[in-house]
């Protein structure tokens, strides 16, 4: 492994942002089986695109005030990510794993990244829904404004896997079957003590169905996520 930026000393700030820019292109030709490591890098303010692939950050306070910035097979140690509310900021973490690490975004990231138009869970929820739940799953502490992201990449698969499953009425014997049926047999007492689903048990077979609080959550996933997804981790845990 290669060590870079082990202090960053009295450098100006543009100067690093510079700096930072141009390593973050120099990191593409890494060798996929090896791994820069970016140690004590400290506050850094970036407004540029950026492409960072196979780094290991550590001790860094990251601001991504403007642009695409992706980060691709990377690692981050007693680090922060923020990202202020910007129309014209993406951030991408593909296959990324997080240590003692922060990820704050002062609003929900209602943005659209180059994986949604081949990713068709985008279809149901937004992309930054896929992204922060994806982050926690991986080890980081996202905030969102002061709201801590508490749902887990498994679990919003499993709720929305469900909600496929219960377009309508459906038969209690179809519902358990499926890739997920294991999973879905364990989760629907909780959907039915949530009074997010309902039994209809005057019928044989028994047949499943949304209630009107189980529909407007599915609503609310779409338009107010943050909300959203503390009640879906709840319901779930």
């Amino acid at each position: 492994m290669v060590r870079a930026l082990s202090s960053c000393g009295t450098r100006g700030s543009d100067v690093r942002a510079n700096q930072f820019s141009l390593l973050a292109g120099a990191s593409n030709s890494i060798p996929k089986d090896h791994n820069v490591v970016l140690k004590n890098v400290g506050k850094i303010n970036t407004s540029e695109d950026a492409n960072w692939s196979n780094v290991n950050f550590k001790s860094m306070d990251l601001t991504i005030s403007k642009g695409s910035v992706f980060f691709e097979g990377c690692h981050f140690a007693q680090c922060r990510i923020s990202v202020p509310a910007n129309d014209e900021t993406v951030i991408w973490l593909d296959k990324c794993s997080f240590e003692s690490t922060d990820l704050y975004f002062a609003e929900f990231p209602w943005w659209t990244t180059p994986g949604e138009a081949k990713n068709p869970e985008a279809i149901d929820v937004p992309i930054g829904v896929w992204d922060l739940s994806r982050a926690v799953s991986a080890g980081a502490r996202v905030l969102v404004g002061e709201t801590k992201w508490e749902l887990e990449y498994d679990d919003l698969v499993l709720f929305l896997e469900v909600a496929k499953k219960l377009r309508g009425t459906v038969q209690k014997g179809n519902f358990f079957r499926g890739a997920y049926a294991p999973q879905h047999k364990l989760l629907l007492p909780r959907l039915i003590q949530a009074n997010v689903v309902t039994e209809d048990c005057s019928r044989q077979p028994h047949h499943l169905k949304w209630t009107e609080t189980g529909r407007t959550l599915l609503r609310k996933i779409k338009t107010n996520p943050v909300g959203a997804q503390a009640e879906i981790s709840q319901i779930l845990s």
